[in-house]
């Protein structure tokens, strides 16, 4: 199990942005909006054997650069915490406290409430910074063989599409 991927429209202008990322499963990517602001997406996948203390730190340097350059974050991933009560999270002993309050000091809310694995719990989480960015989280219905379910959400953004130029193309082999 694991590993990350994004799939993003080819009109959507985006790009990696590998200078940003650790070693570990975290993945970033930018989208340019119409307006002034970027917006940051940013994957995480968290094994449930690893160790908690040590993708904190790499979350953290992940952050502290993303914040310097993108006004908007939306983060989402496999966490793997189910310890974790969203609605009430503020009694916790690290390194799930770590966790928390890492969130909160990027200003990072947890917007799922939907149980994202076939024993109920909230693995999937989805961060964002905004509380007008993310919308409309729902579960879907899906065959995707995985223990996980999938889940759909609106991210709130104006983007400039990039142009598609259709073109003719003669074969001139075939031409009498």
């Amino acid at each position: 199990g694991g590993g990350l991927l994004l799939a993003i429209d080819q009109q959507i202008p985006s790009k990696r942005r590998a200078d940003l990322e650790t070693h570990c499963e975290i993945m970033v990517c930018e989208i340019k909006s119409k307006q002034n602001p970027k917006l940051a997406i940013i994957l995480c996948y968290r094994p449930p054997d690893s160790d908690r203390i040590a993708f904190n730190h790499y979350l953290e340097d992940v952050l502290f650069n993303v914040v310097k350059e993108f006004s908007h974050i939306c983060m989402l991933g496999d966490f793997n915490l189910p310890e974790i009560d969203w609605v009430n999270p503020d009694h916790l002993s690290t390194p799930n406290g770590e966790f928390v309050n890492l969130m909160l000091s990027y200003a990072l809310s947890q917007i799922n409430v939907v149980p994202s694995n076939a024993h109920s719990h909230l693995l999937d989480l989805i961060f964002s910074n905004s509380n007008e960015l993310v919308i409309g989280v729902n579960r879907v219905d899906c065959s995707f063989p995985s223990d996980h379910n999938v889940l759909s959400f609106d991210i709130n953004v104006h983007v400039k599409q990039k142009a598609v130029f259709k073109r003719t193309i003669y074969n001139y082999k075939r031409a009498d």
